[in-house]
């Protein structure tokens, strides 16, 4: 059995590093055994994992994964972090750059989704956040394209102008709401607001949180 760790800030890095791990590890062992673990499940429960999985004969793979820095991770569970450093057959962090914030200006990024274009959206998240982009602003753009998106949403092309938007604006926005019905909008501007307020109240980490964002809206 193979116990994996991989874990980081850069989301993009880690996620795609994970699944070259899995598709590797089923390139060699093709009745293998995969269990993902989220590094929130804690000690106890792996550790009843890797005893249920130790009954099996084929090979195994158990990769556990956390979207946090080494700090956090040490700060939700510094004894399963340890654990995991010490007892994981490889280990891996993922980092993005320290580099100096900047207003972003994520033109390409808002379009992408707009355009539910979600490869290239992760992309572009990863691109702005590893050159110093900074995560709130970056939500307050997701933000306002789907607060715009609502308002003219079943709004005739005419009356657009009306409504308070630029002309580019308001023609670009009409052209990306066929994508999304109504009800669809609502509940992605809910999650929107859930996730600036969790991040606030620092109850989630806002990088990993726009990464998820964006797979849950694909």
């Amino acid at each position: 059995m193979s116990l994996v760790f991989y874990y980081g800030s850069d989301f993009f890095s880690a996620k795609e590093a994970i699944n070259k791990k899995i598709v590797s590890f089923l390139a060699k062992n093709s009745s293998g055994l995969i269990e993902k673990f989220d590094f929130d499940g804690g000690l106890e429960v792996l550790k009843n994992v890797l005893k249920r999985r130790s009954l099996f004969d084929q090979p195994e793979l158990v990769m556990v994964y956390g979207y946090f820095s080494a700090t956090e991770l040490r700060k939700k569970n510094k004894e399963f972090f340890d654990f995991l450093v010490k007892k994981s057959e490889e280990t891996k962090e993922f980092e993005r750059a320290k580099v100096k914030e900047k207003p972003a200006d994520n033109f390409a990024l808002i379009d992408a989704i707009g355009a539910r274009d979600i490869k290239k959206a992760l992309i572009y998240l990863n691109q702005t956040l590893a050159e110093g982009g900074e995560p709130h602003a970056v939500l307050g753009q997701i933000i306002y394209q789907f607060r715009n998106l609502l308002k003219v949403k079943d709004v005739p092309a005419a009356d657009l102008v009306k409504i308070g938007l630029h002309p580019f604006v308001a023609r670009k926005t009409s052209q990306q709401v066929r994508r999304f019905e109504l009800e669809e909008l609502k509940r992605i501007y809910q999650r929107l607001t859930e996730l600036d307020t969790k991040s606030k109240t620092g109850q989630i980490d806002l990088s990993a949180g726009l990464f998820q964002f964006l797979l849950e809206i694909s």
